[in-house]
Parts: structure tokens; C-alpha cells; sequence
């Protein structure tokens, strides 16, 4: 799978990504001096919005998709595997590291607890001292309802057990004390950090479906592609008992955002 994003879909159906960062853009508090890395950078959105309150931003993503339209909104992006962070040869210091929405991704890809404390070494190496890593990522029951009729999708269609269907995800939803921990092992100091439910609307129509498609391809890639549209009719059927409003005939994927501030000390 060299890049399974679809940066002009993700503008058009994910939307409300950078739209729902108030929360974290508020602990950031970007201000005229700061250089600031944004790590996951996606379409450059958010990115383009934090320009206009700093100084400099540069923003890295693993998807050259995404970083080719952060680049045509005149933004500096580079392609990087933010999995393999330690490895990058990059040298600038940053008075603050920022990143929203893409940790869980990050962390899914670095298998072990050794791997994820050094991205987040290298974070801390980035930094001047005294900067901040602020971060918002799914936490620990994030799209819960979700995952399980995607695992349950590809245990029937793509004829894998429970538990070959659960290792196709490719998120990694943490507790906060778990994050907490490699951050201080990394050599932050973490001064605040929380894990709260955001029950997030999506598009009308077919936001579900649009969202599935979007987000849901590791899952996906281990059906049949003539078995695919079948598979999706399936988990919509099935979180329409949980995650579809019938009053409103909205729909809502059930988010948990786990995000923190810590110092490079």
C-alpha cells in the first residue's frame, strides 16, 4: 500500500478534523516567536491556520499525497515516516512540537514500547529547551463500536479469525498514565494530560460510509475488492443500532482524544 491517502477525499469528508481542536490549539497557544514542528501535518489545514499566529511552522507527514497539497497551500512540508522519527536527520530546534490526530496512527506502526519512546526521544531532542510537545491522538476506547464491526467485517469477508481481523487495525488507542510514561522516560516533564469523550457528527447522508472508506483501509485491504461494497453495507447495518441518531438522522462516531502539554526539560 504505497500512500492509501486520498487528500482531496480527506478535505472534502474529514472536515471536521481541524474544525475540532479548539481544546488543543488552546493548550499549543502559538505565539508571534514560536517555530513550530506539526508532526501529521494531513492536508495542511490546521497547519495553514497556525501560520498566520507564529512565526514559523514546518510541517512532516508520511503521506506524500497529503504533503503535496500542504505544499500547494504554500506551506514548507516534507515527507517523513513519523514512525521511524528517530532516524530523521534533521536538525533545527523548535520552541514547540505540535500534532493532531495522528499519534495513533504513529504508535500502531512502532511495535514495540522501546520504538515509541525513542519517536518521542527524538521529539524531545527536536525541541529547545524548555519547549513544549503539545498533542492531541485517539485515546484508549476511541471508535470503539467502530473497530468491532470492522474486525467483525473481515472476520466474515475476508475469512479471518477474530484475531488475524484485529491485527489489521492500524490505530493504537492508549490510557493516558501509558503515555505519560514513555513521555517520561523521554525526558518530559508532563504538566497536564486527560482522556475525554467527544461524540463527533459526521457528514449527512453517507458520512458514515465516507468515513469508513476513508479511515478504515488496513481493514478493508484484507477483503476481496468484489466483496468490499458488501462488507461496508454490513458494519453500516450494524452501527445503526449504535451510532446513527434516528430523530436527527445523524450520524456519530464515538471519539476519545487523549491530549497532553509536556516540557523538554
Amino acid at each position: 500500500m504505497s500512500d492509501p491517502w486520498n487528500a482531496k477525499k480527506y478535505t472534502e469528508d474529514a472536515a471536521f478534523v481541524p474544525q475540532l481542536t479548539s481544546v488543543v490549539q488552546q493548550w499549543l497557544d502559538p505565539q508571534s516567536s514560536d517555530s513550530i514542528l506539526d508532526i501529521g501535518c494531513g492536508d495542511g489545514k490546521l497547519t495553514q491556520d497556525l501560520s498566520k499566529r507564529c512565526e514559523s511552522i514546518f510541517g512532516i507527514d508520511n503521506s506524500s499525497n497529503m504533503v503535496e497539497l500542504s505544499q500547494s497551500r504554500g506551506l514548507n512540508a516534507e515527507v517523513v515516516d513519523c514512525s521511524k522519527l528517530d532516524q530523521w536527520n534533521h536538525s533545527h530546534k523548535y520552541s514547540k512540537v505540535f500534532s493532531n490526530a495522528t499519534f495513533h496512527w504513529i504508535l500502531s506502526q512502532t511495535k514495540t514500547d522501546s520504538q515509541r519512546v525513542a519517536v518521542f526521544k527524538k521529539i524531545h531532542h527536536l525541541l529547545q529547551p524548555g519547549g513544549t510537545f503539545v498533542c492531541e491522538m485517539g485515546g484508549f476506547g476511541n471508535v470503539a463500536e467502530i473497530q468491532a464491526a470492522f474486525i467483525m467485517a473481515v472476520e466474515k469477508f475476508g475469512n479471518k479469525t477474530v484475531e488475524q481481523a484485529a491485527a489489521a487495525s492500524p490505530w493504537y488507542f492508549p490510557h493516558e498514565h501509558v503515555i505519560a510514561k514513555f513521555l517520561q522516560e523521554a525526558g518530559f516533564s508532563v504538566e497536564k494530560i486527560e482522556r475525554v469523550y467527544r461524540s463527533t457528527e459526521l457528514a449527512e447522508g453517507e458520512g458514515l460510509r465516507k468515513w469508513l472508506e476513508l479511515f478504515g483501509f488496513n481493514f478493508l485491504s484484507e477483503i476481496d475488492e468484489s466483496k468490499r461494497s458488501a462488507a461496508l453495507d454490513y458494519i453500516v447495518d450494524t452501527l445503526k443500532t449504535t451510532n446513527y441518531e434516528p430523530h436527527s438522522k445523524k450520524w456519530y462516531a464515538g471519539y476519545v482524544r487523549l491530549r497532553w502539554v509536556a516540557r523538554a526539560n
